[in-house]
């Protein structure tokens, strides 16, 4: 982008945001270059906020979703729960989030009240990774790899969930990703544990690999290949291998953590679970380079 097509786009966004807001019935909008949120009038801060930020927000997370939807995207602001129900599309009933994305229709529903205000902005870039993920990948990527994503590009917290797949790795609880990889459990455990693992993971693999592989990856699904085939392409490894890697590491200090609550001996068992994990990558990196130069008249992407 020029520096003058920069220039109009922030002239742009900033004549949009000081646009008085249009009626929608009881509802009022502010609108963004790739945005549509609508609102009451009592969540009129809250929806402006939302606005000042979101261009931002979609172009952190394009760095990561390649191509990147350049099209509008509509987000309603709920006040209560009953209101957060009723404006799901016909047949959804999901009443136990701060939001919700549906991609095919460039929707996005955040819930707004006492028990939801304080991740109100950390919900919707979570439901932003979503509506941009889903509009890339012309297959559907397991649910894992959705929401871990969404988990990190949100930054939320991971190191309360390591705490929840740390003490389900102690109880030999693991929820492998094959078993969230269409859908996540019915409870509230089992939904915070597939959350937790499902974000660590995609951590864990961005860590190891760089933000480069991972688009590299994004791209392979925007072409139709499967997770398991892009994932041997573009990290050499497949994802139970990736997978028994990661949860092999964290098992050999869960039980450390059960068995004490010294928290520096934790930490320092962390650190080096961390340097293993680095030896590890460099080794993979050159294993990866001795099998591009084996297949180097192989060309992935034409």
């Amino acid at each position: 982008m020029t520096t003058g097509s920069r220039l109009s786009a922030s002239v742009l966004l900033t004549v949009l945001l000081l646009l008085p807001s249009v009626g929608l019935g009881n509802w009022q909008s502010v609108r963004t270059p790739h945005f549509h949120i609508q609102y009451h009038e009592q969540q009129e801060k809250v929806a402006r906020r939302l606005a000042a930020d979101a261009e931002r927000i979609r172009l952190r997370h394009c760095r990561l979703i390649r191509p990147c939807y350049d099209g509008l995207t509509t987000v309603q602001v709920a006040s209560s729960e009953e209101e957060f129900l009723d404006v799901q599309p016909h047949g959804a009933h999901i009443d136990w989030a701060a939001g919700v994305a549906y991609a095919p229709l460039s929707l996005i529903i955040l819930r707004v009240d006492k028990d939801m205000l304080l991740t109100l902005d950390e919900t919707f870039e979570h439901e932003v990774s979503h509506i941009l993920l889903l509009k890339a990948t012309t297959k559907r990527p397991p649910r894992w790899f959705i929401e871990g994503l969404a988990i990190v590009q949100a930054r939320q917290n991971l190191i309360e969930k390591f705490e929840a797949v740390a003490t389900a790795t102690a109880r030999e609880d693991p929820l492998p990703l094959s078993a969230i990889r269409r859908s996540f459990p019915s409870t509230a455990g089992g939904r915070s544990l597939a959350y937790a693992k499902s974000g660590l993971f995609v951590s864990y693999v961005i860590n190891r690999f760089g933000e480069d592989a991972v688009r590299e990856l994004v791209t392979a699904l925007s072409y139709g290949m499967t997770i398991e085939d892009a994932f041997v392409k573009v990290f050499g490894f497949s994802v139970e291998e990736l997978e028994e890697e990661w949860s092999g590491g964290l098992s050999s200090y869960a039980w450390l953590k059960v068995l004490t609550t010294d928290w520096v001996l934790w930490g320092g068992m962390t650190l080096l679970f961390l340097l293993a994990v680095a030896v590890k990558w460099r080794r993979t990196r050159r294993r990866k380079r001795e099998m591009e130069e084996e297949e180097r008249d192989w060309d992935f992407i034409h």
